[in-house]
């Protein structure tokens, strides 16, 4: 866990809050896929797996960046 110091003083806020994931992640296999994300959001094995019309109808956009500034970070 990790809290910002300024001069051995911690910052305003609350702590980080600590989240745990659920193995296997729960998937609602009845739900509907939400369209027109970027490609690189769909899981590839799922995407993979869809038909022609499957993809049409979701209407896949190109793929982004998801790599943020390591300046951020300090």
């Amino acid at each position: 866990m990790v809290r910002r110091f300024e001069g051995g003083i911690p910052k305003q806020g609350n702590w980080p809050t600590i989240r745990t994931q659920i193995n296997p992640p729960r998937v609602d296999e009845t739900s509907r896929a939400v369209k027109q994300l970027p490609r690189n959001f769909y899981d590839d094995q799922w995407y993979n797996n869809l038909n022609d019309l499957e993809r049409s109808h979701i209407d896949a956009q190109p793929e982004v960046s998801l790599a943020f500034n390591p300046e951020l970070m300090k």
